[in-house]
């Protein structure tokens, strides 16, 4: 028998899936319908593993707004002032914002900067709370659902989910004397491969826990090429000999499913902004706005269009924050001509996701590192072209399906980017070429890492 571990999502996650969440909720709901395998989650406090009801982790994801306070009052916001209708608060408000590019910056722009801070640690702090209540309350729910039978060694463990959070998994695993056959999951290895973009704590969490995944398991599967070099690197350099784990990318689930992808249960349908309800046809960027994902390469080359009038589509960046992403929304706000065409959709719901990429013309993936780039083929199952950054695993989800920029290079973006907004002749060509991408179905995934072709 196949079971699915999701035990750090069933235990700690709230509001809508990313992208390890709709791995889960794919490879679970394949396995459940199709009878080919089961849902689990280990109980740290009584050392037990428990099945989980599809229907009880689906009920997960149905918490739509868990990130807290996403503005300050009205007093704390600088650019409340410059909101009226008077042509003098039109004046102030334009002011204000070139206040950002000169020299010395002002005490505006300081107590911009004080506010953004303490608007950050109020969210990080109702977050924590949240989190607290919510992994109480999973802990009592997961203790009433009916334990596993002893393990047997003709069941398979797929370890999809985020285990790193959960100290001591292996361990627990290792205690049973039948201990059942581990199958590693694997989305990427940013923490090792970009220590600039995790902190040292995490960075040596991340190195323990793989590692032990290495030791435990059979065979690890990785969602990528790019991601399987890596994991080979970590395990050449472990020396476990014959030991070692057979390493392999798998055909990784990348079908936006109607009831499952960007309309997760309970989610509410969101309106669009008011910024956007008269518009149609924009450019979006989409994902976790920090440095990974490179937004300021693309702020850059959109100050120099927009400036010159080169660009006459908006652009909505949408997105949950990051670290690193006061200053990117600051620079939204303030710098004069960003604020006047680029639209910032903070913690969009996956309805407004949605909404976003079917009124959209173009999407913009920027990332300097990705175990995938899922946005990618969500955007192209849209019918919506796609400029693409081409580090790491990008290109292998979409091929010449998209066109590529260096991630560093903003000529090269505001080029494409003038290119698409131009030219009807490379929009029909885009437009063309997303149309013949084919989605991969989660069936297909769970075939993959059972061996089965059938």
């Amino acid at each position: 028998m196949l079971y699915i571990d999701v035990t750090d999502t069933l235990l700690n996650w709230s509001g809508a899936p990313t992208g390890v969440q709709r791995t889960l909720i794919g490879l679970a709901t394949s396995a459940v319908n199709s009878e080919r395998g089961k849902i689990c989650a280990w109980q740290r406090e009584t050392d037990t593993w428990h099945e989980v009801p599809l229907a009880s982790f689906l009920k997960v994801f149905a918490v739509t707004d868990d990130s807290g306070p996403k503005t300050l009052p009205d007093e704390a916001m600088p650019e409340a002032a410059s909101t009226g209708s008077h042509p003098l608060h039109s004046f102030l408000g334009k002011l204000r914002g070139r206040a950002r590019y000169v020299v010395p910056h002002g005490l505006v722009m300081a107590r911009s900067r004080i506010k953004e801070k303490k608007l950050s640690q109020l969210r990080a702090r109702n977050t924590l709370d949240k989190q607290e209540a919510v992994y109480n309350d999973r802990r009592h729910e997961l203790a009433m659902f009916p334990k596993l039978p002893v393990w047997s060694r003709r069941d398979t463990l797929l370890v999809p989910d985020s285990t790193w959070h959960q100290p001591g998994y292996f361990a627990a695993l290792q205690r049973h004397p039948n201990r059942p056959r581990v199958i590693g999951f694997i989305y990427d290895m940013i923490q090792l491969e970009r220590p600039d973009f995790a902190g040292e704590q995490i960075q040596e969490q991340f190195r323990v826990w793989a590692s032990e995944l290495v030791q435990n398991s059979a065979e690890i599967v990785c969602i990528s090429k790019h991601s399987a070099r890596g994991m080979q690197r970590l395990v050449d350099g472990l020396a476990l000999g014959g030991d070692a784990p057979i390493i392999r990318s798998i055909k990784f689930g990348n079908k936006v499913d109607e009831d499952l992808g960007r309309s997760a249960p309970g989610c509410s349908m969101a309106e669009l902004p008011a910024s956007l309800s008269a518009e149609s046809g924009w450019i979006l960027w989409l994902g976790l706005v920090d440095r990974r994902k490179n937004l300021d390469v693309v702020l850059l080359a959109l100050e120099g269009l927009y400036a010159s009038g080169r660009l006459q589509r908006k652009f909505v960046v949408a997105g949950r924050r990051g670290g690193g992403s006061e200053e990117l929304i600051h620079r939204l706000r303030y710098n004069p001509v960003l604020r006047e065409r680029v639209v910032f959709v903070d913690t969009p719901s996956d309805r407004l996701v949605g909404q976003l990429l079917s009124d959209a013309d173009l999407l913009v993936f920027s990332s300097w590192s990705e175990g995938y780039g899922l946005p990618v083929a969500e955007a192209l199952q849209h019918g919506i072209p796609v400029i693409a950054s081409s580090w790491t695993s990008i290109p292998e989800v979409a091929g010449d399906l998209v066109d590529y920029f260096e991630p560093w290079d903003s000529r090269a973006l505001a080029e494409l980017l003038e290119r698409f907004d131009t030219s009807e002749d490379y929009r029909g060509d885009l437009r063309k070429r997303a149309a013949l991408f084919v989605p991969t179905d989660w069936s297909e995934t769970l075939k993959d890492i059972m061996h089965d072709r059938t």
